[in-house]
This record gives C-alpha cells, sequence and structure tokens, in this order.
C-alpha cells in the first residue's frame, strides 16, 4: 500500500556553482546528498528559482491577469494588509559600475540602517508623488512599493540578478519603457540625495537603485499541502491565503509537529549565503544540511515519499520503501 505521507524539501542555493567548484577543491564529499542525488529519480520542474518553485507547488485561483503576486503575498506573510491594492518587492540594492554595465549588490541589514531605509523612502514618496507610487520599508531590506495599477510587465527575482549585469534582467513586456524610465529616475534621486552623499564622503555602503520584482494583487490559492515550515515571509503568505498551518524553519526535522501528511520544508540558509557570497557559512550550512538528509533517511521520517527540490528547475524524489531498500544496501 502506498504511504499518502509526503515530505518535501525546497532548498534554493544548493548547486550554487563557485561555492560547489571550491568545496570538490577541498575535498569535500557529502555522503548523504551525493548519494541521494546520485539514486534519487530526477525529473525536471519546469521553473528555476525559489519563487516560481512555490507558486508550482499551490494552484491560484483564475483571477486578474498577472505575473507571480511576490510583493503582495509577501506583505501579506508579514501580517500587513494589501488590500485590493498592487504591490511589488522593492528590494534595495547596491549598483556597482563595471565599465558600461552595471552588477547588482544586495546589501544585508548590517548595512542599512531602518533610519536610512525611512529617510529614502521618503524621498522617494516625495519625488513620485505626482506618479501615485508610494514605497514602504517595513525593514531595512524588505521594502515595498504600492502602484495604482498593476503594469504589463514581466520581472526578475532578486535572487537571478545578484552578481550579475542588470541589463539582461531589466522588465520587459508592453509598460517596460516606462518602468526602465522610474529605475533610471531612481538612481539619480539616490545618488543625489543627502544621504547618500554623505555616505559615499565616508566610504560607507550605499543604496543606489531599487530592484522591483513580482507586481501583482493578492490572489486566492489552495494547496494539497498540509502544513509548511519556513522562515521566509513569502512562504508564510502563502501559507496564510491557503489555510494551513505554518511553523518557522526547524533546527531539526525530528521538530517537525506535523508527520502525518504532505509537509513542505523551506531550507534558504544556503540562498541567504550565495546572496551574499559568503562561501564558508555556504559550507557549514551545507554539511548541516547533508546531516539532516541522513537522519530523515535513517529515522522514522524514511517512511515518507521525500521530493527534494533545488530551485534550479530539478527535483529529487525518493519513493519508498523501494529507495531504502537499495539505497542502504548499496
Amino acid at each position: 500500500m502506498a504511504s499518502n505521507k509526503r515530505l518535501r524539501l525546497l532548498i534554493p542555493g544548493l548547486f550554487w556553482a563557485a561555492a560547489t567548484k571550491q568545496l570538490r577543491d577541498e575535498g569535500i564529499r557529502l555522503k548523504a546528498l551525493q548519494n541521494v542525488i546520485a539514486k534519487a529519480g530526477n525529473n525536471l520542474f519546469q521553473v528555476a528559482d525559489i519563487s516560481a518553485t512555490l507558486f508550482q507547488l499551490f494552484t491560484i485561483e483564475p483571477g486578474v491577469k498577472q505575473e507571480l503576486p511576490l510583493g503582495a503575498v509577501t506583505l501579506y506573510g508579514l501580517d500587513l494588509d494589501p488590500e485590493e491594492f498592487c504591490w511589488a518587492l522593492a528590494t534595495p540594492v547596491y549598483l556597482l559600475a563595471d565599465r558600461d554595465r552595471l552588477i547588482l549588490l544586495k546589501p544585508d541589514e548590517q548595512v542599512v540602517s531602518q533610519q536610512d531605509a525611512d529617510q529614502l523612502t521618503g524621498l522617494f514618496n516625495k519625488y513620485f508623488e505626482e506618479d501615485n507610487l508610494s514605497l514602504i520599508a517595513v525593514s531595512p531590506t524588505e521594502w515595498f512599493i504600492k502602484v495604482p495599477y498593476c503594469p504589463d510587465l514581466a520581472t526578475f527575482p532578486i535572487e537571478a540578478v545578484v552578481g550579475h549585469h542588470i541589463e539582461d534582467y531589466l522588465p520587459t513586456g508592453p509598460d517596460a519603457k516606462k518602468w526602465r524610465k522610474f529605475l533610471n529616475e531612481i538612481q539619480m534621486l539616490f545618488f543625489q540625495g543627502e544621504l547618500n552623499q554623505q555616505k559615499s564622503i565616508t566610504g560607507e555602503a550605499v543604496i543606489n537603485s531599487l530592484w522591483f520584482s513580482g507586481f501583482g494583487t493578492l490572489p486566492k490559492v489552495n494547496t494539497s499541502l498540509t502544513s509548511i515550515y519556513s522562515d521566509l515571509p513569502l512562504v508564510k503568505g502563502l501559507a496564510k491565503l491557503s489555510g494551513i498551518d505554518h511553523y518557522d524553519q526547524p533546527k531539526r526535522l525530528d521538530d517537525l509537529v506535523d508527520t502525518q501528511g504532505d509537509v513542505l520544508v523551506v531550507i534558504s540558509d544556503l540562498l541567504d549565503c550565495e546572496l551574499k557570497s559568503d562561501f564558508y557559512g555556504w559550507k557549514d550550512a551545507l554539511l548541516r544540511i547533508d546531516e539532516v538528509i541522513e537522519y530523515l533517511l535513517r529515522k522514522k521520517l524514511s517512511k515518507h515519499d521525500i521530493e527534494l527540490y533545488a530551485c534550479d528547475g530539478t527535483k529529487y524524489r525518493l519513493k519508498n520503501p523501494i529507495f531504502r531498500l537499495r539505497f542502504w544496501n548499496r
């Protein structure tokens, strides 16, 4: 009889190319993960980033045509009400000049203070008041833009752009010209602002632009999942919208409350390190995840069907009990 228990592990940043190469150069072997990947069934999963992978696990009810509404859902996950407005993520970034191109870098909360965020959002709101654009900073690095209507755009999530030249990732679609113009204006506005002028003199890191992604209104969603474990506001928002239980990311998999249903655990540590170019933090997190996977296969949770989503377009499925037998008796 097939088990109706399923544990889905969503681990963005698992195959960070530069870090993976350095790991090989150091001769570090991940016993559990490498065996899982080698022996599990490997299926293409259509999408290749964390946001799109998450939304593939939910069904969005037909409504207004829009891209994935990352802004509205994330805001909802932070316990704020988007109401009927269109929102997008407006991530504060630093654009580094590289000859005639720009590389996008994402600062962390240690670099940006809430006071800085409030000052820059105030500057933005005064300048763009006639365009009916409104910016809020929920935290030093979690900013959102409210717009009077959802533009006809396709945008790229911030994790796809960090460390790359932005020219290949700018918004596309019928309204793209207008929003590219906004981005240019924002760069000039922030550059000329008193805050960044002072920081440039003292050599401090500055926020000189924003990255917009995920325009949309709050959708109606449903899912086969019975519970979700994650620290990400976007994931919490999806859980709230679908009416299922949400818990913080567990430190150990035996801390799971729901071990009987269709459970999703989002482990975001690796992606956080990749976005900061922190190899040693990434390596430490990966070694901990390898221990989690080994525990998973040896203990009671190994009775579940297990799916691992690397958020790179692949899904690894460990079908039990057949997998357990051929894995541990290899």
